[in-house]
């Protein structure tokens, strides 16, 4: 359904444009669910509830499981990588962990928190900017990487476009 959808807008899209994926991150459940359902014939659930019963160790193996439904997973990503327009994606977050590879952990410390999803979704943006709110309500925005634009730290957020796009981005209006 992702890839469907997402090859449908692609064909629909020009320079200009916008794809929106809000959020990102249960394209990554999606796929898992999708593989299990598969190659063992029942829902995601299900089967961890089954592996869980029989105390088995490893639930979905490295080499044959993980290649397969990452696989999968680029293909969709593959296409919106390669759409014409521009793409703009939310997650959920969730804090840096243990486990996390070296350039996970070094460009997501200062702000304890990465994208929730795919081990490598921090890294498919050339733009990655971290949204907040004040106890007050008013919304700000830090950036955690960019490429050549001037960094902010907790910028107070009222117009993404203005306050983004326009300011920092340095985008022109079409007139």
């Amino acid at each position: 359904e992702f890839v469907e959808l997402t090859k449908k807008y692609q064909k629909m899209m020009k320079p200009t444009d916008w794809l929106v994926i809000d959020f990102i991150s249960p394209a990554w459940d999606a796929v898992q669910a999708w593989y299990v359902e598969q190659v063992f014939g029942r829902d995601i659930d299900a089967y961890f509830v089954d592996r869980r019963k029989a105390k088995a160790k490893n639930d979905l193996e490295g080499d044959t499981d993980w290649k397969v439904i990452n696989k999968a997973y680029y293909a969709w990503c593959s296409i919106w990588l390669k759409t014409p327009g521009h793409v703009f994606a939310t997650a959920p977050v969730k804090p840096v962990g243990d486990r996390d590879d070296a350039a996970t952990k070094q460009l997501y410390a200062l702000h304890g928190v990465k994208p929730e999803g795919q081990k490598k979704l921090s890294h498919q943006f050339h733009t990655v900017l971290m949204m907040g709110r004040k106890r007050t309500g008013e919304f700000t925005m830090s950036t955690v990487k960019d490429r050549e634009r001037r960094e902010v730290d907790k910028a107070e957020v009222k117009d993404f476009a203005l306050d983004y796009l326009l300011k920092i981005g340095q985008w022109r209006p079409v007139t």
